[in-house]
C-alpha cells in the first residue's frame, strides 16, 4: 500500500507526495536543505486530502496526474 497526499488551499493543489511510511516520508522530507520553502508551504496548506493505492504502480500515476493537474 502506498498513500498519496495533496497539500491544499482554497481547493487548489499546493503540493502532491506519496508515501509507504508516512512517519519515514515526513522526517525525510523535512530534514532537506529546502526547508524555508516547505515551511511557507506547510503555513499556506488549510487541507490536506489523502488517497491509498494498493500498488506503486498506482500510486505513481495518481501522484503524476494530479501533478499535472
Amino acid at each position: 500500500k502506498t498513500w498519496v497526499y495533496l497539500w491544499k488551499k482554497n481547493n487548489k493543489i499546493l503540493y502532491v507526495w506519496k508515501a509507504k511510511n508516512l512517519k519515514k516520508r515526513l522526517e525525510q522530507y523535512f530534514r532537506t536543505w529546502i526547508w524555508v520553502w516547505k515551511e511557507d508551504m506547510v503555513q499556506k496548506a488549510t487541507d490536506i486530502d489523502y488517497f491509498l493505492t494498493w500498488t506503486e504502480e498506482e500510486s505513481l500515476v495518481l501522484e503524476n496526474r494530479l501533478i499535472k493537474k
